[in-house]
C-alpha cells in the first residue's frame, strides 16, 4: 500500500475536536488551580525571608548582649548595679545570665577582701577614704549576697552540659566564700563535690586544683589573717639637725683590714741612646724667594741626605774665618 493510502487510512473523523477539548481542559484547570498555587509560591517565600530576618535579628540580640556585658564586666572595677542591669536585660540571651551573676559575684568576694566597697579605687600607698571602708555589717552583707549568687549559678549551671564549666567555677566561689567565713569543714565539703562534677565533666584540672585546695584548707585558715596597717607599730621618727641629718647615733663598726706584705721591686736600668747632634745646614748663596716655586727654608725630602747621628757638630764660622768683614776694614 502507497504512503497516500496509508495516511488516508488513519484518518479519524473528529480528531481535531479531540484536540480541542484537551486544551480546554487544561486552561480551565490552571484557571481554577493557579491562583492557589501561587499563594503557596508567595507563602514560601515570605516565609524564608521571614527567617532570614529573625536570624538577623536573634544575631544583633546576641552581639549586643555580649558587647554590653564586656564593657561592664571586664573593667577593673565594675558596679554591681550595672551587672545587675545587664542581667535583667539580657538573662535571656545565650549564657549571659549565668555569666553576669557569677562576675557580680567576684565583685562583692572581692570587695570583702580588698575591705573597700565595689566602685572604690584607692592610689598606692594612700589610705582609703572613711566612706570607701567596709564595716563589718558590710562585709557579712557582702559575703551573703556573693553565697547566694555563687548557689544559684551552680544550680542552674549544674543541669546543663554545656555550662558545667560555670558551675565549677561557681562552687569555687562557694567554697572561697566559706572559707572567708572561717567555715573549714563546710569548704572542704563543697571542695570535695566539686572535684567529683568536675572529674565527671571531664575537667582533670580543675579537679586536681579543689584536692589541693581541700587539703590545704585547714592549714590556710589556721595561719590567721595579716595584720593591717594600723595593727602595725609606728616608729617615731627623730628630730634632725640644723645641718641636715644627725649621724651621730650611727654606730659604725671598725674594719679590721689586714696590712698587705709587699715585696720590693728593684727596676732594672734602661740602656737610652745618647743626645743626638742638630744638623746645620751648610751656608751657601740665598735663593731669590720671588724665582724659586718653594717658600725659604723649603727643602725637597727626596733630596735631603738623612742625618749622621754619630758626626760631631762643626764650630760656627766667624768673619776671620770667611774673610769678610762688616765694612769697617774696607779700603
Amino acid at each position: 500500500m502507497s504512503d497516500p493510502d496509508v495516511r488516508q487510512s488513519e484518518l479519524k473523523e473528529g480528531a481535531g475536536l479531540d484536540e480541542s477539548r484537551l486544551n480546554t481542559e487544561f486552561i480551565e484547570a490552571l484557571q481554577k488551580y493557579a491562583s492557589p498555587l501561587l499563594f503557596v509560591a508567595a507563602g514560601v517565600v515570605l516565609a524564608f525571608v521571614g527567617w532570614g530576618r529573625l536570624q538577623d535579628m536573634q544575631n544583633d540580640a546576641v552581639n549586643d548582649a555580649y558587647q554590653n556585658y564586656s564593657e561592664v564586666a571586664e573593667s577593673a572595677n565594675p558596679n554591681p548595679v550595672s551587672l545587675r542591669v545587664i542581667a535583667e536585660e539580657h538573662g535571656g540571651v545565650r549564657s549571659i545570665g549565668i555569666q553576669t551573676r557569677l562576675r557580680e559575684a567576684d565583685v562583692y568576694l572581692d570587695s570583702v577582701r580588698s575591705g573597700l566597697v565595689p566602685g572604690a579605687s584607692q592610689q598606692f600607698g594612700a589610705d582609703p577614704a572613711e566612706e570607701d571602708t567596709l564595716t563589718d555589717e558590710d562585709r557579712a552583707k557582702y559575703l551573703d549576697d556573693a553565697e547566694r549568687l555563687y548557689r544559684a549559678v551552680a544550680e542552674e549551671a549544674g543541669t546543663e552540659p554545656g555550662a558545667r564549666l560555670h558551675a565549677i567555677g561557681a562552687l569555687f566561689g562557694v567554697a572561697a566564700v566559706l572559707e572567708e567565713r572561717g567555715d573549714a569543714d563546710a569548704a572542704v565539703e563543697t571542695y570535695e563535690r566539686l572535684a567529683a562534677m568536675a572529674d565527671e565533666a571531664g575537667f582533670e584540672t580543675s579537679a586536681a586544683i579543689a584536692r589541693g585546695r581541700a587539703a590545704s584548707v585547714g592549714d590556710v585558715l589556721a595561719a590567721g589573717e595579716l595584720p593591717s596597717q594600723d595593727d602595725l607599730p609606728q616608729a617615731e621618727p627623730e628630730p634632725a639637725s640644723e645641718d641636715g641629718l644627725d649621724l651621730s647615733d650611727i654606730d659604725v663598726p671598725e674594719l679590721d683590714v689586714p696590712e698587705l706584705d709587699v715585696p720590693d721591686v728593684e727596676a732594672p736600668a734602661l740602656d737610652l741612646p745618647g743626645p743626638v747632634a742638630p744638623v746645620l745646614d751648610e751656608p751657601g748663596e740665598e735663593s731669590d724667594p720671588a724665582e724659586g716655586d718653594e717658600s725659604p727654608g723649603a727643602a725637597d725630602p727626596a733630596e735631603s741626605e738623612p742625618a749622621d747621628p754619630e758626626a760631631e757638630p762643626q764650630p760656627a764660622e766667624t768673619d776671620a774665618d770667611t774673610g769678610v768683614d762688616d765694612g769697617d776694614g774696607a779700603g
